[in-house]
């Protein structure tokens, strides 16, 4: 089969765009893969990446490769379908990766490099789900709307089949051993295809009208299915799709579901979670009896459950917090990781306070008012602060006849609905000091209306607004944003002042402008950097603001973006407006390995020479050097070797004197990049 487009491609942005990097995603998991000996695990996120781990050993998964698809500014790049095949060679990702959410691609990259392989497409409509058969022959995606499913056999990656007769999205698809394939939709309808991938069968769910996973029971004679919207998790015969049980779901609330439903690799336990909470920890409950037996819940995240998967003896998890990991038959967490960002979410009322001007904030690291912080622009510091200050004030809610705008698809002023997208959800607003006008933070926007109720502007946002505030000098918005970042506003027409991350743990922060230039604490600007498209067939590149710092760390210029509520006007002041960060990335620092020494063996001898595998590097030979302890190491010329190994090896002299093991050889290869002089 053969889909053409007429339409000429737009190619992705070459200017540089600016990413939260901790080693761990930076929001939501919406996906994961396991391959079949639950050696490794794929996770993909609304953070625009996907990321390889290992789960061989330790008490946390290793991250192994960030696998960056090209990106855009809104939701393109977005991941929210990933596979992993079965032998654990391929990655594939997909979800919104165009502009418009249409003309669709998904990637195939691969795992011991990170290289994209081949891009997949196009396809009408955004991928939600993806999965490979038992196999590894084939390869399942599951599209957004009406567009159905599709199959392509991996040896060719031509398209073997396709069905478009939906009536809704569909976010579930599995494979059983036999390679015939299960899917599930909106429209409420389980599907099975057989061979050649024609359907089969076709049957009307029963427990809720909004199916969203489905998965194979070991030995093939039933599914299991779990709904959005809905509290039910439904058996069915894979023989003829009838309904045959539903598991108990006693003291389930009616508004609770269950997305992500599985079973262990024997068949003897059933496993669903998803929206399912107690006491605000969402649960994974557990039936013996393949779904028949008796019951328990095992408290697992904060956010929803995404998906479950069987893992050998384990199942795995990903949750929205972000978090995953394996957990043992009888729901203990055996290997787990969690988000390394702020939780934003009810930074309400007193959770988040602002000084007149707007230049101190009070908020929790941790959910609400946890682990209270105060940052201090004209400082700048960061400062717990468990004790509320009277000299900052919480966002006014009242002073408007603004309703429903908690968690709601309809918030209303003076009892007239204010203007939103279908589906787009409200989750915070403020009021401006001369109540004139309102800022509504809402899942993918941030919006001002004027007390008639007229729109006066719209921002896309990075993630869901968990809260707003305005300053008292009605100069400033503030919102928390679900990616872990604070981020100034010009009230008067919501354009970005400057961003702020602080890291949970280490408390470490950094604030930085859009156009990039960045003020932090010690090691803070090594969780922020740009991701660089290479183009749609290439994977993206990321350099860190450390990186970047000896041009980029300017504040200075954060301050009178502070002063002036405008950060191109501060940058223009300083004399660099026709000074683009696309000037230095086009010449990245060198990646490199070291290839010899391998251990710490030789750190009790002064110098060491060391070998570095510059092979992926398409930097000139000398452009490199090596800092320890703050002094530069330039490399030592070798030429006894031919230009070619030249390209590839460089040798340089490092004297460690009395830093010994302190010249950290984990250092150097964790961030595999070195300095450019």
């Amino acid at each position: 089969m053969a889909l053409s487009f007429a339409r000429a491609e737009v190619s992705p942005p070459i200017e540089p765009i600016p990413r939260i990097e901790t080693g761990m995603h930076a929001a939501q998991i919406n996906r994961i893969a396991v391959d079949a000996e639950c050696r490794l695990i794929v996770t993909g996120s609304d953070d625009k990446t996907a990321r390889l781990w290992s789960l061989d050993d330790g008490s946390t998964p290793k991250l192994l490769r960030v696998l960056r698809v090209p990106i855009a500014s809104g939701d393109t790049g977005k991941v929210y379908a990933v596979a992993l095949s079965p032998d654990g060679r391929l990655v594939a990702a997909g979800g919104w990766m165009s502009k418009e959410g249409n003309d669709e691609w998904f990637y195939i990259f691969e795992t011991a490099t990170g290289n994209i392989l081949r891009r997949v497409g196009k396809l009408d409509g955004t991928i939600l789900h993806l999965t490979f058969s038992p196999d590894g022959k084939y390869l399942a995606a599951t599209l957004f709307g009406e567009a159905g499913v599709r199959v392509w056999d991996t040896a060719t990656w031509n398209l073997v089949g396709a069905d478009i007769n939906y009536g809704a999205s569909s976010y579930g698809a599995s494979f059983d051993n036999a390679g015939r394939l299960y899917t599930v939709a909106d429209d409420g309808f389980i599907r099975r295809y057989g061979r050649g991938f024609r359907l089969e069968a076709k049957s009307k769910t029963i427990g809720g009208k909004r199916p969203y996973s489905i998965a194979v029971h070991p030995i093939g004679d039933r599914v299991v299915v779990g709904f959005d919207y809905a509290n039910a998790v439904d058996v069915y015969s894979t023989n003829d799709l009838k309904f045959r049980f539903t598991a108990n779901t006693a003291g389930v609330r009616n508004d609770d579901f269950f997305l992500g439903v599985t079973w262990s690799a024997d068949g003897k336990q059933l496993y669903a979670g998803g929206g399912y909470s107690i006491d605000d920890i969402r649960q994974v409950r557990v039936w013996d009896r393949e779904g028949r037996g008796n019951w328990r819940d095992v408290p697992i995240s904060h956010g929803t459950i995404m998906q479950l998967l069987p893992c050998r003896d384990a199942i795995a998890v990903g949750a929205a917090d972000p978090g995953f990991g394996l957990i043992s038959p009888a729901g203990e967490k055996r290997l787990w990781l969690e988000g390394s960002k702020p939780d934003m979410r009810d930074k309400l009322d007193e959770n988040f306070t602002l000084s007149e001007d707007g230049s101190k904030v009070r908020f929790g690291l941790g959910y609400g008012s946890e682990n209270p912080v105060l940052f201090d622009l004209a400082a700048p510091r960061l400062e717990d602060q468990a004790e509320a200050a009277s000299s900052l004030t919480a966002p006014d809610t009242t002073s408007l006849k603004v309703a429903d705008w908690m968690d709601s698809f309809a918030p209303k002023l003076d009892g007239k609905p204010l203007q939103l997208e279908e589906h787009e959800m409200s989750r915070a607003v403020a009021i401006a000091p001369d109540t004139d006008r309102l800022v509504l933070g809402t899942d993918w926007n941030l919006r001002a209306y004027a007390k008639s109720g007229k729109r006066l502007w719209q921002k896309p946002t990075p993630g869901i607004v968990w809260g707003v505030n305005i300053s008292s000098n009605g100069k400033l918005v503030i919102a928390a944003y679900d990616d872990g970042t604070m981020r100034w506003h010009r009230l008067s027409d919501g354009e970005e002042i400057f961003a702020l991350f602080v890291h949970p743990t280490t408390k470490e922060w950094v604030i930085w402008t859009p156009q990039g230039y960045y003020a932090s604490s010690l090691s803070g600007d090594q969780y922020i950097g740009w991701h660089i498209n290479k183009g749609w067939e290439q994977a993206g590149e990321f350099v860190t603001a450390a990186q970047l710092s000896k041009h980029f760390f300017r504040p200075d210029i954060v301050k009178r973006a502070f002063d002036l509520v405008d950060a191109k006007q501060a940058i223009r002041e300083a004399g660099l407006l026709g000074f683009s960060l696309s000037d230095l990335t086009k010449r990245l620092p060198p990646r490199f390995r070291i290839s010899n020494p391998k251990d710490k063996s030789h750190s009790d001898r002064s110098p060491v020479p060391i070998q570095l595998d510059m092979s992926d590097s398409t930097d000139p030979v000398n452009s490199i050097d090596i800092k320890v302890n703050g002094r530069q190491v330039t490399p030592r010329a070798v030429r006894d070797l031919t230009p070619a190994t030249q390209a590839q090896t460089r040798i340089v002299n490092v004297p460690l004197e009395k830093v010994r093991t302190k010249f950290a050889w984990s250092h150097v290869t964790k961030r595999g990049r070195a300095r450019r002089i």
